[in-house]
């Protein structure tokens, strides 16, 4: 990231700084933590800096932003989220995009609860999703087995 830390992901988010590793965790605790959601969901990095988590909640999911020293919950309905989420991607402009298998690309707007998704209407060659990854220019590009695939968000 901006601070040379390496991120890893295995059931708890951590950081190296290249002499010891730190659990996020433990650095958010005070702040209500972020529980069964990293133990049972799917972390991100963001462009912008921001620690996004994405676990099932109900009918749809929940995502978890921190950011700026501080713990965002959300829940979106409508979205599922499983062994079918290929990948997560977060943007510049503080939204979260998601691949999932056989259903398609969401992009997630926390602070205003926004979802729009984007389907073979829009451009996708398949709904074989394989990897999902933002610019900070604001392109988000799609992997699909039919090939990469560019959507330019409006802004």
């Amino acid at each position: 990231d901006a601070d040379g830390l390496l991120w890893m992901y295995s059931g708890t988010i951590s950081s190296f700084d290249g002499e010891a590793w730190t659990t996020l965790e433990d650095e958010y605790a005070e702040l209500g933590g972020i529980g069964t959601a990293v133990t049972d969901g799917r972390w991100t990095l963001g462009i912008d800096g921001s620690h996004w988590v994405v676990r099932r909640a109900g009918e749809g999911v929940q995502v978890v932003r921190i950011a700026g020293g501080e713990v965002t919950t959300t829940t979106f309905g409508g979205i599922g989220v499983g062994p079918d989420t290929a990948a997560l991607a977060g943007d510049a402009a503080g939204r979260l995009w998601l691949a999932i298998e056989s259903a398609g690309v969401f992009s997630v707007d926390v602070d205003t609860g926004a979802v729009i998704e984007y389907g073979l209407a829009d451009g996708l060659p398949t709904l074989e999703l394989l990897d999902i990854a933002a610019h900070p220019d604001g392109t988000i590009w799609v992997a699909t087995a039919a090939g990469v695939t560019r959507i330019v968000p409006e802004t």
